[in-house]
């Protein structure tokens, strides 16, 4: 059977492990355990109950609170960037780096690989080239014949979608007029 001392490490650990120690007053008198509850803390701790907060070492004139606020929440999307990062066909697998430098260099090569992923001025998200191939790939040339007259047949490209028509006009191509003038000749 264990003795007080190790009942107390025990206990000890258990309050850390839980954060219950700001929560409760723990007293030992011999072999007799006794507990009281930390009313004026408790309800410090329930006042925040569903809040975060958040804490800065930089001073108010240099990071206001809404700022600090903002700062917080935009790390969602670097954790979503780096989720991409390590799901995309980039690959991009932890390192094990030592010094400074390695890790600024990892960091860097990553947000620049990021980098690849956003979105155009338009609001189009980026594409490697394959994507890009592969969206153009679904953009469709079609024949039609007239269903009273089939020896009339003409082209009809259909309707690209905003990411299809993108790279056309940044080459300053238009398939519809390019198919026509080709058939008309």
């Amino acid at each position: 059977m264990a003795g007080p001392t190790a009942i107390q490490r025990r206990l000890g650990r258990k309050l850390n492990r839980h954060k219950m120690e700001k929560l409760f007053g723990i007293q030992w008198e011999g072999r007799h355990l006794s507990w009281s509850r930390k009313a004026d803390q408790i309800a410090a701790e329930a006042r925040l109950d569903g809040v975060y907060v958040v804490r800065t070492s930089l001073s108010e004139e240099t990071l206001g609170a809404d700022a600090a606020v903002a700062a917080y929440k935009s790390l969602a999307r670097v954790e979503r960037a780096l989720r991409s990062l390590k799901t995309t066909p980039l690959e991009v697998r932890p390192l094990y780096v030592y010094s400074a430098g390695q890790v600024h260099g990892h960091v860097f090569l990553c947000m620049l690989a990021y980098y690849l992923e956003w979105r155009t001025p338009t609001g189009l998200p980026v594409q490697s080239l394959r994507t890009l191939l592969e969206h153009l790939g679904a953009q469709a040339l079609n024949y039609v014949t007239l269903a009273e007259d089939d020896q009339h047949k003409f082209p009809l490209v259909a309707q690209p979608t905003a990411l299809q028509a993108e790279p056309f006009v940044l080459l300053d191509v238009y398939p519809d007029k390019v198919v026509s003038s080709k058939v008309a000749s």
